[in-house]
């Protein structure tokens, strides 16, 4: 009997508290390190021709024709891209807003909205909820707040916003909870009936 109990337990090697504790403390941080990283890796570089914090989110962008010496106040050309439901990167708005930008007194900016990928993989923080039901309060605001500082930091004239379908509706949202920010939008395939458009889609949001 007691030789069978010696058998079974012989394999398993007892360490001390300090080795699990270290080996615990181990995992923990190689669980974490990777995420620090990369939430460092956009804001905390301080350029913010690249990415810009809104609403406690730090939101990657791609901006053109930026120039800080000009002696007039630019136009600044804003795009907010679509849901993207077959996956992938935000990238289609990109080269929509560099066309824009060849006109010297445009300053275009394509902003990866919450949750979404963009330009060489630089991702949005946030939640996109599954590329769904991304329209959230937190969203709207974070966007609003970020065109806002575009707009301080830019010197701009006017704003025009450009939504394409769940970029659209996200632009209209913001319209209306930054009523003196936009001057001009254009909204483009826009389910601006979220009811009858959730209801078409079959799911709640």
């Amino acid at each position: 009997m007691f030789k069978l109990l010696n058998d079974i337990f012989q394999p398993v090697e007892f360490v001390s508290v300090r080795a699990l504790r270290q080996a615990i403390l181990s995992i923990v941080l190689f669980s974490i390190l990777p995420f620090s990283a990369s939430a460092k890796s956009l804001c905390d570089d301080g350029d913010e021709l690249s990415a810009v914090r809104g609403n406690g989110l730090c939101l990657a962008i791609r901006t053109f024709n930026a120039d800080f010496k000009r002696d007039f106040q630019p136009t600044l050309v804003v795009m907010l891209h679509g849901d993207l439901p077959k996956g992938g990167a935000a990238l289609y708005h990109i080269e929509r807003m560099r066309e824009v930008a060849r006109d010297e007194k445009i300053v275009s900016v394509a902003i990866i909205r919450p949750g979404y990928t963009g330009y060489k993989r630089r991702k949005s923080e946030g939640s996109n909820h599954g590329r769904r039901d991304s329209y959230t309060k937190r969203n709207n605001q974070a966007a609003g707040e970020v065109i806002q500082k575009l707009k301080k930091l830019h010197n701009a004239r006017r704003i025009i916003v450009i939504g394409h379908s769940g970029g659209a509706a996200m632009a209209a949202v913001i319209i209306t909870m930054f009523p003196e920010l936009v001057d001009k939008a254009i909204l483009v395939s826009c389910p601006c009936n979220i009811a009858l458009w959730t209801k078409a889609r079959r799911w709640r949001p």
